[in-house]
């Protein structure tokens, strides 16, 4: 399960690029899980001696449409209940240029490797 900073340079980028466009920002991204309340969670269910394992994973896109394209794959959609329905095409434009300005090197990594 995805956890803890997943999918923040997406999430900075996308309030950055909407801060600059309109002035404001909206939830675009659903809120994850941080760890320590997985096992407060577990711990109230009455689970004992616990051991949570956390993985970190980086991923290189070549942009940002690659990396949206890749967690719709996934179903991993927001489900905010007050998230706005659609992200104009200017923001998402922007927020692009930004990703891949930043993060052009790190781009350049097979996905496979």
């Amino acid at each position: 399960m995805f956890g803890g900073d997943t999918l923040y340079e997406l999430c900075s980028f996308l309030q950055l690029a909407e801060l600059e466009r309109k002035g404001g920002i909206a939830l675009h991204i659903s809120p994850f899980t941080q760890i320590r309340d997985v096992g407060a969670s577990l711990n109230r269910a009455r689970f004992t001696m616990l051991t949570i394992n956390t993985d970190e994973l980086f991923m290189g896109y070549p942009s940002m449409f690659e990396l949206v394209w890749d967690l719709k794959g996934m179903a991993e959609n927001n489900a905010a209940f007050n998230r706005p329905a659609h992200l104009s095409r200017d923001i998402m434009l922007a927020a692009s240029a930004m990703y891949k300005e930043l993060y052009a090197m790190v781009s350049n990594l097979s996905k496979y490797d």
